[in-house]
């Protein structure tokens, strides 16, 4: 669009977006757009992985891979185009006509992301086996042989499992072969000062996602005031000890399964103000997500515990596995140093050191 202005001389045509009022209003949006881009921390190094800017979702390589290499795919399937529909002799079984349909290339997206995963042949073939395992014993059954049928199907019929991965165990079973004697009291009577340790991670399973959460910050906010609730009785001190996330490790069968059962979607909380997933199960089915979790409550917890609170002592959850961290900076925490991967056993340590 051009506008027509006339001055003593001569006149010149100006185009509309040249002007010294429409430059200084791009100017000025395009300030407000960078101040809501670092509001979202889109221009932190992130690496060369592709995430969406507001709710920090990390996309699979596959997906990154088909979005960077669209404009080279699109390319190769017009020469494809070309080649079979003009340069190809009619004869030709190559030759396709010039309204022939063009493939799809299905190619993956930010929406493949929430795609289900299917269930694995693995799991068909293990089941093939075991039935030929049962096959077998019921044969000798039948040919009069003793086999104890009750007492053979309490166990496990192959050392290994056919896929490749540990047999998963079932610890409710245990716990109850360990306190089938003891009697554990509902309700454990303080009369002195006491130290409460909480397992950071059983206690997020327990929250869930709260109805009046949408973002992280709402969340370590919703956890702190859960923490200082049940350390408010007769509490000098609660210790928070979360999990580590290693990449060997014993638990990675466990985890596999998992995400079989959802559709795990990396997210990174860069801040408080990344919005909670909708799909809390899948996003807890992800370590690199329970590992950030982990990371900003325990910050959390420190830096917003009330003077008036009894001290709060957390571990395990921040970048360093060996890092602990109090409320009150006087607190010595050096025999808490460790690199325990499981918060049950570190636990142990919290309460050694609170009864020395």
């Amino acid at each position: 669009m051009l506008r027509l202005t006339t001055d003593d001389e001569d006149d010149e045509y100006t185009h509309t977006e040249c002007t010294k009022s429409r430059m200084e209003r791009d100017n000025g949006d395009e300030s407000k757009i960078c101040v809501s881009l670092k509001e979202h921390c889109v221009f932190q190094d992130g690496g060369d992985t592709l995430k969406n800017i507001i709710n920090k979702e990390v996309v699979t390589p596959e997906i990154q891979e088909s979005l960077l290499g669209a404009e080279h795919l699109g390319q190769a399937q017009m020469k494809v185009f070309v080649d079979k529909r003009l340069y190809e002799p009619p004869a030709s079984d190559q030759h396709l006509g010039l309204k022939s349909p063009i493939r799809k290339n299905k190619a993956k997206t930010f929406a493949s992301l929430y795609e289900v995963v299917q269930l694995s042949k693995n799991k068909q073939n293990t089941i093939k086996v075991d039935r030929h395992i049962l096959q077998r014993l019921v044969t000798a059954y039948r040919a009069g042989r003793k086999v104890d049928l009750e007492n053979v199907l309490q166990h496990e019929l192959m050392p290994i499992p056919t896929n490749g991965s540990l047999h998963s165990t079932n610890k409710s079973v245990l716990a109850n072969i360990l306190t089938k004697h003891v009697q554990t009291p509902a309700d454990v009577p303080l009369q002195e000062p006491s130290c409460l340790a909480i397992d950071g991670q059983a206690l997020v399973m327990a929250l869930g996602k709260p109805p009046d959460t949408t973002t992280f910050g709402d969340y370590a906010n919703k956890f702190a005031e859960t923490v200082l609730k049940m350390g408010e009785k007769l509490m000098m001190r609660v210790d928070v000890v979360f999990d580590r996330y290693r990449d060997k490790s014993i638990k990675t069968g466990t985890r596999r399964k998992r995400k079989q059962r959802h559709r795990p979607v990396r997210r990174e909380i860069v801040n408080d103000s990344v919005p909670l997933p909708t799909d809390w199960s899948s996003f807890m089915a992800l370590e690199e997500n329970k590992a950030d979790l982990a990371r900003i409550l325990s910050n959390h917890l420190i830096e917003h515990s009330p003077e008036d609170e009894p001290v709060v002592v957390v571990s395990g959850g921040f970048a360093e596995a060996t890092t602990v961290k109090s409320s009150d900076p006087d607190l010595d925490v050096s025999s808490l140093m460790a690199d325990h991967e499981e918060a049950d056993t570190r636990l142990m340590l919290h309460c050694i050191q609170w009864t020395q």
